[in-house]
């Protein structure tokens, strides 16, 4: 079912409009993604910065969709050699959640580059960040919305569980670190993180979460949302609520 959602999906952005009660509304094709490299980000002027910060057991999507009429900002949770992840195959993940209720999926197919930088080296592969301007036209139960425009920061993980676990926990916090900069270059009204790499890809969810810590203080925005969803009740949004509220 969910790989048939992602074919309706393309196919809506294929053609560029869709109809909600006789309304019809247009996607504008994603300006081309900016491709951000690791030596790029280290030439960035960092200032720190105070905002909210709250955690949520709530669906990625549905925390986007929550802040409508915002300047809204998203870390993609990256595939490190597939766009998309299992987006096509109806897999299950917080990138494929994004890409099943927008156009992500078209701006990440464009970065060629950016996956093959992975191919060799999946576990210490280069902090390179994907920056791309999207529209999300779904809700997290998959109906027709108004259209909302957000900003998608798409960075992949350390893959830890094959890993030196010392190394893995350095380079997530570089990594981690990275793309909290690269983020706070700009204003948003609202920047929606996560259980950046906790789940498949095992990372320590302790390491992240001070990495986060250290952070988000370069983010430039009022609102950081944690969304964590957690339906199986594993402690992982526990975890999350108990360091940053």
């Amino acid at each position: 079912q969910l790989a048939e959602i992602a074919k309706d999906t393309i196919k809506i952005y294929t053609v560029k409009e869709y109809n909600i009660n006789n309304i019809k509304y247009a996607i504008q094709v994603p300006p081309k993604p900016k491709i951000v490299t690791q030596k790029m980000i280290a030439q960035l002027q960092a200032q720190t910065y105070t905002s909210k910060v709250e955690t949520k057991n709530i669906d990625c999507v549905a925390e986007i969709i929550s802040h409508r009429g915002k300047k809204i900002a998203v870390l993609n949770f990256a595939n490190p050699v597939t766009p998309g992840g299992g987006f096509l195959r109806g897999a299950i993940a917080q990138e494929e959640a994004i890409c099943r209720c927008s156009n992500l999926y078209q701006s990440l197919y464009q970065c060629p580059s950016y996956y093959e930088s992975h191919f060799e080296n999946q576990v210490y592969s280069s902090h390179t960040v994907i920056k791309s301007t999207n529209t999300m036209f779904k809700n997290e139960k998959f109906e027709l919305i108004e259209p909302l425009e957000f900003t998608v920061f798409t960075q992949a993980a350390v893959i830890a569980f094959n890993a030196d676990k010392e190394k893995a926990k350095k380079i997530m916090q570089e990594r981690i670190e990275a793309v909290c900069k690269l983020i706070g270059q700009q204003h948003f009204d609202v920047v929606v993180l996560g259980a950046y790499g906790c789940g498949a890809f095992a990372n320590d969810v302790q390491n992240v979460i001070e990495s986060f810590k250290k952070s988000i203080t370069f983010i430039n925005t009022e609102q950081i949302t944690f969304a964590v969803l957690d339906k199986h009740k594993s402690g992982l949004f526990d975890q999350f609520k108990k360091a940053f509220e």
